[in-house]
C-alpha cells in the first residue's frame, strides 16, 4: 500500500495527473498496460510538455516585445 502511494506522489511530482497514473498504475502486482505502451504514453507526456513550455515561451517573447523589455528579449 505504502509503495502504492508513492508511486502515485512520484508520478505527480513529474506532471502526471491522475487521470494518466491510472492509466498506468499497477493493480495487484500486475501491469495494467505493457512497457512498449508506457513507453508511448511517456513519450506522448514529453510531446506535450514540450509543446507547452514553447508556447509559454513564445508568449513570454511575445510580452516582452510588446512591453519594450530588452531583457527579456536576450533570453531567446
Amino acid at each position: 500500500m505504502i509503495a502504492h502511494l508513492k508511486f502515485i506522489e512520484q508520478a505527480q511530482s513529474l506532471g502526471f495527473t491522475l487521470r494518466e497514473i491510472s492509466r498506468i498504475q499497477p493493480q495487484l502486482g500486475e501491469h495494467i498496460i505493457s512497457c512498449s505502451d508506457a513507453f508511448v504514453l511517456l513519450a506522448e507526456k514529453h510531446r506535450a510538455v514540450c509543446a507547452l513550455i514553447e508556447a509559454l515561451l513564445a508568449q513570454l517573447i511575445g510580452s516582452a516585445s510588446s512591453a519594450d523589455q530588452p531583457e527579456l528579449m536576450a533570453m531567446d
